[in-house]
């Protein structure tokens, strides 16, 4: 019969314990459960509701996207975050279908194009 635990040294375990949780330069670790449920609280959010429990990764999928709907720049909401790839952040975390594309393509200004030619061209 296969385990399907791995041993594991004492000599890497240790060095796996003593590596620091750095998550970037604002966090300084992932939240335990405890701290979730204080974070929840202070946010007016119930962790226990008639739908069941607050999911963490459908909470931080809603942040993002609204990071993404007002409009923050890609790299402060990668770094808000705490992904290191701003693909995961874009594609993953942000919901395409709650953006306002119409709103978006409305901001274009129609009648001066200045802005799309390189800077020095004689177009």
């Amino acid at each position: 019969m296969w385990s399907t635990t791995q041993p594991r040294s004492a000599d890497l375990l240790a060095a796996l314990k003593a590596k620091p949780k750095r998550m970037g330069d604002i966090f300084d670790s992932s939240p335990t459960l405890r701290t979730w449920k204080a974070d929840l609280v202070r946010a007016k959010i119930v962790y226990d509701n008639q739908h069941g429990q607050v999911d963490r990764k459908s909470l931080r999928k809603m942040v993002c996207t609204h990071l993404a709907m007002g409009g923050v720049d890609m790299r402060i909401a990668t770094k808000l975050m705490r992904h290191t790839d701003p693909r995961l952040t874009q594609n993953i975390y942000t919901d395409p279908a709650l953006l306002d594309m119409k709103a978006a393509v409305e901001k274009l200004d129609s009648g001066n194009t200045d802005h799309l030619h390189a800077a020095g061209s004689s177009t």
